[in-house]
């Protein structure tokens, strides 16, 4: 049986390959993922943002019917809620999302070809 072997250019070429996707899922993430609020002290302040919050809204204008309550990120263009983020936080998880796609991808890469060099 033949060894598989592992060349910086394909391991180069995933890794660049999935930064685009990882940057782009962790915006979407971030906009899918609800959080929590237990408090109406804590609507000033809700975070958004996976592994890491990111973004942070003030919704302290809704008032919910009970608490705890899910609540979204808020993308209203006509009356837009103060929002902040960290771009910092936003790089950072960008990049654990680029290492476990990168990692998941390589391994799915070297199981397929592991598989083609067992059948020759």
């Amino acid at each position: 049986m033949k060894r598989l072997q592992i060349y910086p250019i394909s391991w180069l070429a995933c890794a660049m390959a999935t930064l685009p996707i990882a940057i782009i899922a962790n915006w979407v993430l971030s906009n899918l993922l609800s959080a929590q609020v237990e408090s109406k002290s804590a609507l000033f302040q809700v975070p958004f943002g996976w592994p890491y919050p990111w973004i942070w809204q003030d919704q302290s204008r809704y008032e919910p019917i009970a608490y705890p309550m899910s609540a979204k990120v808020s993308w209203n263009k006509v009356d837009p809620l103060p929002t902040e983020y960290d771009w910092l936080v936003f790089a950072a998880d960008s990049v654990i999302i680029w290492l476990l796609l990168s990692c998941i991808l390589w391994g799915l890469i070297s199981l397929l070809s592991s598989k083609t060099l067992r059948k020759n």
